[in-house]
């Protein structure tokens, strides 16, 4: 089981916790899976998702993009402990 944890700012804000047979959409969109309320942040912003054995996240064409460990990316193999910046809001990633 996967999950990760929300904060924004430095207060902590929830848990999602998923197991990878479905995407995992984030977005400013209430029908997201995570839900992040900010204008800066496009309805369907990112997704996360299972490739073969692996975590991936990959921008959805965002306007003010997503970036992992300070990186911009368009995709990236998530690891455990990689941090997932989307507007103010900081997503840790843990695999186990």
């Amino acid at each position: 089981m996967a999950k990760v944890v929300i904060n924004l700012s430095d207060t902590y804000i929830d848990t999602i916790n998923f197991d990878g047979s479905k995407k995992v959409y984030i977005g400013r969109h209430p029908k997201c899976d995570i839900h992040l309320d900010n204008l800066s942040i496009s309805n369907r912003h990112a997704a996360i998702y299972k490739e073969q054995d692996s975590f991936m996240i990959e921008d959805l064409d965002s306007t003010n993009g997503t970036i992992v460990n300070n990186a911009l990316i368009s995709k990236h193999k998530l690891s455990d402990g990689e941090e997932i910046e989307i507007s103010k809001y900081r997503l840790l990633f843990w695999e186990k």
